[in-house]
């Protein structure tokens, strides 16, 4: 129950933080705004963040493939719950539901998928990163993103030596003492990516693309505002709204995600109302159509599970 009033009281006070913000601004000129935006753009967005969630299925299935091969299909449909269960959720608690969900469908074991999906976090925030560290050097970034380059680096070199450890980890006398203990053996077989740096390599070249991705998705948001700003400030609003959710976590990121935009596009000078109105638009692109596929495939899944459990008629000649 404390848990719960916590989080509650957490979603209250970001919700008048940004009321305060709203309250300081034209909502007029940010209803016009509104009003003037190219749907055409809006719908790229939409798409693009689509195509950005393949992606990252794509990346997910190769980091999964050390246990078993897994179907694009699978990964696209745990991904979507998941994201389902993150804007419903607080602290991306959504991610063990996609590790359930694809657990389930493929008959594998929950503590292994688990670590593969951590894994997978790593190294998106691997991209994050690096991401960071380039345009750090070409673009103007707020004092916390420039704080957070020195933490990025230290990330990137702690992944590399958690590469040089993985080799450790797999040689047979460790194996063999973890084979021992069940959950700990499933955890290392959902890090066995760790021991193939070919693969890893890979990996993180997707990773860096679905991040390519997302930029584009920014993109094609301000472009549909009109707004003829290099895809560097793209890439500046992302960092700094990922920044944003992760110091403030609240369901569906609402109110924390759109004032991030906001303050990433102050940096490029464009007005408040106008950054808050691109903060919304991405905001619904992004969100909708992701959850309204999420729930499709629940319900198409539902529907596939029933049909599998109902069994064939029987015809045989006794019966005809």
């Amino acid at each position: 129950m404390r848990r719960q009033a916590a989080r509650l009281a957490a979603l209250v006070i970001v919700l008048a933080g940004v009321a305060v913000v709203v309250s300081r601004l034209n909502l007029t000129a940010i209803a016009a705004a509104g009003r003037t935006a190219s749907w055409t753009w809006i719908a790229g967005a939409a798409l693009v963040n689509l195509a950005s969630v393949v992606v990252d299925a794509v990346r997910w299935s190769a980091i999964l493939s050390s246990i078993r091969r897994v179907s694009i299909v699978s990964a696209v449909e745990a991904l979507l719950l998941g994201s389902l269960g993150n804007a419903l959720l607080p602290l991306k608690l959504g991610e063990g539901a996609r590790a359930w969900v694809l657990a389930e469908r493929e008959g594998l074991p929950f503590g292994a998928v688990l670590s593969t999906v951590l894994l997978d976090r790593a190294v998106d925030a691997s991209g994050l990163a690096i991401l960071v560290v380039i345009t750090s050097l070409i673009a103007p970034l707020p004092l916390a993103a420039r704080r957070f380059r020195t933490f990025a680096l230290a990330a990137l070199a702690s992944v590399v030596l958690l590469v040089i450890l993985a080799k450790r980890w797999r040689a047979e006398r460790v194996r063999a003492r973890l084979r021992s203990h069940v959950t700990a053996a499933r955890v290392l077989d959902g890090l066995a990516m760790l021991g193939h740096q070919h693969r890893l390599a890979g990996v993180l070249t997707v990773a860096g693309l679905a991040w390519c991705l997302r930029a584009a998705v920014v993109w094609c948001a301000m472009r549909a505002f009109h707004l003829g700003l290099p895809l560097v400030a793209a890439a500046t609003v992302l960092i700094t709204v990922n920044l944003g959710i992760a110091a403030i976590a609240v369901p569906a990121n609402i109110g924390v995600f759109e004032v991030s935009v906001a303050a990433g596009l102050a940096l490029w000078r464009v007005s408040g109302e106008i950054a808050l109105g691109v903060g919304i638009v991405l905001h619904a692109a992004e969100l909708v159509p992701t959850i309204a596929l999420a729930l499709v495939a629940r319900a198409a899944s539902r529907v596939w599970s029933r049909s599998q459990a109902i069994p064939p008629p029987d015809i045989s000649p006794l019966n005809r």
